[in-house]
């Protein structure tokens, strides 16, 4: 093993290398003539004078000490800080949360006197702080912060971090949480290359239990009378005996169902109900944590994760598809003709038949500015004249001719009207910035669903890559993969075959 070399010692003047040995010689010689006759009675009394005079001739030579240190700022640390919600726990047997332990050293952190630790660790590196909760995002600072995010997407987060930070002097990672991520993978391969992460996390009591409704999926058929099935998985923390209630109730709160399980059943809950009002129904889910006599635990660590809002869609309208193509093809064709006899689809197309050409400054006759071959038509209508470099879009199956008029939606209510997008051979800059975030929140708060086709401008072909809509996709752009060789076929996991799109069962056995 290499140990680096942390300091060395200079030697500033090397003309007095000679005089240096000659007097240090001298020096000795003579320390010990003088102390001839106490050599033997006081032997430590010419070695610390021998000593001193060799450190006086050293310095003849002006040594210096050198060392190493990095640039102030040349290299990077990013600081990420969890403001889920889970940080509302108790930390202790007081009434002080998690959230308020880490709010209070971030607060402290940016402080300018005195000098916080946050600051102070500016001084030396090249600060980005961010907050993580169902996504990364960049902060100025972190006073105020608030714990109100639905998710703790920790592993996405990392590896986005890896992703913009490549090849860039990335000296560490501190990351505040408290460590339960949503987004858990079995592998953390992808931390492998990364830079020192250093979690910091609040003390946990173990003495009060906690009941969450964790994980729950919602499953229906197309048959409008057809029930709703809501499986929940309740997760409990700290209670070893006891049971689990969960209830379904309505949006009013009305008790609909209660199911129960012992602590430690794995074994997910099952609700069927049939909504009797069309639209979006909302249902609300409850879960209490019982003792073995089936009393209510009260002590609970924290009740914020005890009840769940889900919605369930069950309109009678049919689904609207935003289909964007930057091409014709005969992907769309094919589409169309496969969901044209289905009247819960409706398909809304926005084809790109030519793309915007460069602008050109046209000088026809004397003070003409524009293009010639727009002369004579719609005089004295310059903006029509200049529409020449404008990409030229088609607009299919819109429901009145307002719809998709100035191309693809640019505000919220004009995009989440749409149930799903399907992005077939367009590339990122057919987008503006503003855009593709909003096709982000469309996903993210609207739920709505995003398929993206492949073509010759597609994906990683399409510049995707460090992209709100590149971040969606379940594939990594930023490695290219060679084509296989041979041929591939697909086949389906356990998984697959469950899913309710392909079983014509309810059950599994």
């Amino acid at each position: 093993m290499v140990v680096p070399l942390l300091a060395s010692l200079v030697i500033g003047d090397r003309s007095w290398i000679v005089p240096t040995v000659t007097v240090s010689a001298l020096g000795v010689v003579l320390a010990l003539w003088l102390n001839r006759r106490h050599l033997a009675s006081m032997p430590l009394s010419p070695v610390l004078r021998i000593t001193g005079w060799l450190l006086l001739a050293v310095c003849l030579m002006n040594p210096l000490w050198s060392s190493s240190r990095p640039r102030s700022g040349a290299n990077v640390v990013a600081v990420l800080a969890d403001n889920s919600r889970s940080h509302l726990v108790q930390a202790d047997s007081t009434d002080v949360t998690r959230a308020d332990l880490f709010a209070d050293a971030l607060k402290n952190g940016e402080k300018s006197d005195p000098v916080g630790w946050l600051n102070r660790l500016e001084q030396d590196f090249e600060l980005r702080r961010y907050t993580v909760a169902d996504r990364l995002q960049q902060v100025p600072h972190f006073d105020p912060i608030e714990f109100n995010g639905n998710a703790s997407s920790l592993n996405t987060a990392l590896s986005q971090i890896k992703q913009r930070y490549e090849g860039q002097p990335l000296a560490a990672v501190l990351l505040l949480t408290d460590g339960i991520a949503t987004d858990t993978s079995q592998s953390l391969d992808f931390l492998k290359g990364m830079p020192p992460v250093f979690p910091v996390m609040p003390p946990e009591d173990k003495s009060k239990p906690d009941v969450s409704i964790g994980s729950y999926s919602i499953t229906q058929t197309a048959f409008d009378d057809a029930p709703v099935t809501i499986q929940v998985q309740p997760t409990t923390i700290n209670a070893t005996a006891g049971q689990v209630a969960v209830t379904l109730m309505d949006a009013a709160g009305t008790p609909l169902e209660t199911l129960t399980q012992t602590i430690g059943d794995v074994s997910p809950l099952k609700f069927r109900h049939r909504p009797t009002e069309a639209g979006t129904v909302f249902y609300r889910l409850k879960a209490v944590l019982k003792d073995q006599s089936g009393t209510e635990v009260t002590s609970e660590a924290t009740t914020v994760n005890n009840e769940q809002l889900i919605a369930v869609e069950r309109g009678t309208m049919p689904r609207r598809i935003l289909y964007v193509s930057g091409r014709p093809n005969w992907e769309f064709k094919f589409l169309r003709r496969a969901v044209e006899t289905d009247p819960q689809l409706q398909m809304v197309a926005l084809i790109r038949i030519a793309k915007k050409e460069a602008k050109f400054d046209f000088r026809g006759n004397s003070g003409e500015r524009s293009n010639s071959l727009f002369r004579g038509f719609k005089d004295g209508d310059a903006e029509v004249a200049e529409e020449y470099d404008e990409p030229v879009l088609v607009r299919l199956n819109t429901k009145d001719d307002n719809e998709l008029r100035g191309g693809f939606p640019q505000k919220a209510e004009e995009l989440f009207q749409y149930d799903a997008i399907i992005l077939d051979d367009v590339e990122a800059d057919f987008f503006m910035a503003d855009q593709m975030q909003l096709i982000y929140d469309y996903v993210s708060r609207r739920g709505g669903g995003l398929l993206m086709m492949g073509g010759q401008e597609s994906f990683r072909q399409g510049d995707y890559d460090r992209t709100p809509i590149g971040e969606m996709l379940p594939i990594d752009l930023s490695r290219e993969m060679e084509s296989p060789a041979s041929e591939v076929r697909l086949s389906l996991t356990r998984d697959g075959w469950l899913q309710p799109w392909i079983r014509l069962r309810p059950e599994e056995t």
